[in-house]
């Protein structure tokens, strides 16, 4: 495990806009897709959970692009997301975003996607972290997931 200095203030978010982006949307139409599995798992009673295994994803295309997008980010950049991802949940405050990279880089048990794809609502609470920590991240509206817009491989 690797651990990160905390001596070292951060300027800015290690993820760039463009990518934080594309993750984000990716997390948007993740996120709509397990909300519409778990709607239906419960209409038909079943205790079943969405998978995030190797065998989930590559049955849900979208769990399997938000895995492959995070896993192919740099530790730094992952430890970002997760750090990003606590201050929109509430975690943390945004002047706090050092000592949540720390620990993101200390508490790091399993591979980041696989924790990140476990948290409810993934692509809002990144949003809001980002916006918050002045990622600028625009008001980013999901496309259906039927639709196939706007997804593209990254």
């Amino acid at each position: 495990m690797r651990k990160r200095d905390m001596g070292a203030r951060r300027e800015s978010i290690d993820v760039s806009r463009d990518r934080l982006n594309d993750i984000i949307l990716l997390a948007h139409v993740f996120d709509a897709g397990t909300e519409d599995k778990n709607a239906q798992n419960d209409s038909e009673g079943s205790d079943e959970a969405s998978g995030l295994g190797e065998a989930g994803r590559e049955d849900d295309p979208a769990a399997a692009d938000l895995y492959a997008a995070i896993d192919t980010l740099s530790e730094d950049e992952q430890a970002a997301l997760v750090a990003l991802v606590w201050i929109g949940r509430g975690d943390f405050e945004p002047a706090e975003f050092d000592e949540a990279l720390t620990l993101a880089f200390d508490r790091k048990t399993m591979p980041t996607a696989e924790y990140l794809m476990g948290i409810p609502m993934l692509g809002e609470l990144m949003e809001q972290g980002a916006a918050v920590c002045g990622g600028e991240v625009g008001a980013i509206q999901p496309p259906r997931p039927e639709s196939g817009v706007g997804r593209r491989p990254l």
